[in-house]
């Protein structure tokens, strides 16, 4: 039986016994708004009023953050006390960690495993970062902060974290393993792992590592790096992750920039290495680099497989998973930017092949129903707003994608026979198993990046022809 969803007013009352049992008093709590549902976890911002003795100005004018684990979510793969552990065992300001406020399990009122911690005003949302008049001071220190926030986060003395945090013993070898269970055979990561396979450099060392440091989970306000959230991936690794997934092409947000959509790599290592992080060159950087959107491309593929058990999110995720083809463009650049620094000590010389990606074209103008109910949808775009016009931009992608993949299935399908005849293999499953046994120098990248044009014609044609990075 689906349990009973559980009102704003209801929170509330859960919240108020929760604070009172902290300590707090003379308090009252006048709203509570749901901000995001992930896949494990619920995160609400709650209006706080009255004097307390928790509560001083910046509480009562921020307010707080809850989050609380979703029903059924696995615990071992995101604990919302587990996060409101660590939060507050990071006692270094430079970390840039929120405020516990209380947390518990799923004996409190909360009903579930939880953390409260105390709001922090400032701008999530990566393209008003990038874009915003009023950042234009945090965008000029942003790469700066973010790595002296790094530094910090490397530097916590793992005593006070590893008796509840996971262990990371080989990222590597996880993604590989996140991938088996997908069952797919995609020839463009069967590459990718064999490629970081043979060119792994030594582990940097063993720190806390956050796990999702990343444009969309920091908090700007206008002097630079206000926060650091969303802590559920921390774990024990090597720190050089959190600087690749910084670095990955998705989380630039379509700035050229190639340090987290802020500056350049070399910047991000500078003040990395300036704030006390340990020596990390730009050779290892591009490794992870690769890593990182490999394992972004994993990621969607994961959503994709789950989309049809998701509910009312499963088109959300499905879209999400048709950017996989990204991904797949991403890696393969990353790979050819981190081959031209071994090879020449250079970067700006590398550019991805985008003429490949002019044969294919995305149908002309029909007049069929999905055309129809295409206007359709853009017409209900001037009626609605908020999470509902989000949902609506889904849905007409959702829908181009459709029409794309009717539209070019006969032609992308004579390609790929085309493509597995001149490798001499009977589909992508032979591929990869080709691509296993071959010396690394013999894989046919022409082919792979034609791949890639025929999966970005369906999935978002033109991407990457205008992207370029940023310096090194």
């Amino acid at each position: 039986m689906r349990a009973r969803p559980v009102s704003n007013d209801e929170i509330a009352g859960q919240l108020t016994e929760v604070l009172t049992t902290a300590g707090w008093t003379g308090f009252r709590i006048e709203g509570v708004q749901r901000l995001s549902a992930g896949t494990n976890r619920e995160t609400f911002r709650v209006a706080i009023a009255g004097a307390a003795p928790s509560t001083d100005e910046t509480t009562q004018s921020a307010g707080l953050i809850l989050q609380r684990s979703r029903l059924g979510a696995d615990p071992r793969l995101s604990s919302c006390l587990r996060e409101g552990q660590l939060l507050d065992a990071l006692v270094d300001p430079a970390v840039k960690a929120p405020s516990v406020v209380a947390m518990g399990d799923a004996e409190s009122p909360i009903g579930r495993d939880f953390v409260i911690t105390k709001a922090i005003d400032g701008e999530t949302i990566a393209r008003k970062v990038l874009r915003d008049p009023d950042l234009a001071q945090a965008r000029d220190v942003g790469v700066r902060d973010c790595a002296h926030a790094l530094a910090a986060i490397h530097r916590t003395d793992l005593d006070a974290v590893a008796g509840f945090l996971p262990e990371v013993e080989d990222s590597l070898d996880v993604q590989q393993h996140l991938w088996s269970d997908l069952q797919r055979h995609e020839p463009v990561l069967c590459y990718a792992f064999r490629w970081l396979a043979e060119n792994r450099p030594p582990e940097t060392g063993r720190t806390l590592v956050h796990g999702d440091f990343r444009l969309g989970n920091l908090i700007f306000d206008a002097q630079g790096l206000a926060a650091v959230l969303d802590w559920e991936l921390a774990h024990v690794g090597d720190p050089a992750l959190d600087l690749g997934w910084f670095c990955a092409t998705p989380w630039r947000f379509g700035s050229p920039a190639s340090a987290g959509g802020l500056g350049s790599r070399q910047e991000l290592l500078d003040a990395y290495a300036a704030a006390g992080g340990q020596p990390i060159d730009l050779g290892r950087l591009l490794w992870w680099e690769v890593v990182a959107n490999l394992r972004w491309g994993v990621i969607c593929a994961q959503m994709g497989f789950a989309a049809p058990f998701a509910g009312s999110g499963a088109l959300e995720l499905a879209v999400v998973g048709r950017r996989f083809a990204e991904a797949e463009y991403d890696t393969l650049t990353a790979i050819g930017h981190a081959d031209r620094w071994r090879r020449t000590g250079t970067l700006e010389e590398f550019a991805a092949p985008h003429r490949r990606l002019d044969s294919l074209e995305s149908p002309g103008q029909q007049h069929g129903l999905s055309e129809l109910v295409a206007d359709y949808l853009a017409s209900l775009g001037e009626r609605v707003s908020g999470r509902d016009r989000w949902q609506l931009r889904i849905a007409r992608n959702a829908l181009a994608i459709a029409q794309r993949e009717h539209a070019l299935s006969d032609h992308i399908a004579d390609r790929a026979a085309n493509r597995w005849a001149s490798l001499r293999v009977s589909g992508d499953e032979e591929w990869c198993g080709l691509i296993e046994r071959s010396p690394l120098r013999d894989v046919d990248t022409d082919a792979l990046w034609s791949l890639v044009a025929d999966h970005l014609a369906v999935d978002h044609p033109g991407y990457g022809q205008a992207s370029s990075s940023k310096g090194s």
